[in-house]
């Protein structure tokens, strides 16, 4: 049985967004602290066997 495969999915289109949100907001002047942003993730498991066939 082949091991199982763990993935951490997003939206890549929101994490573009934002991150270009934040770089225009830089180029347009804003000095503040670095912000941090999290966007919410999901683990899917696939493969290893019957039970996980995803």
């Amino acid at each position: 049985m082949p091991a199982p495969v763990t993935l951490v999915t997003y939206d890549a289109a929101e994490l573009g967004a934002r991150a270009a949100e934040l770089l225009f907001a830089r180029i347009d002047g804003a000095d503040g602290p670095p912000r941090r942003v999290v966007l919410p993730t999901r683990v899917v498991t696939r493969g290893g066997g019957p039970a996980n066939s995803g």
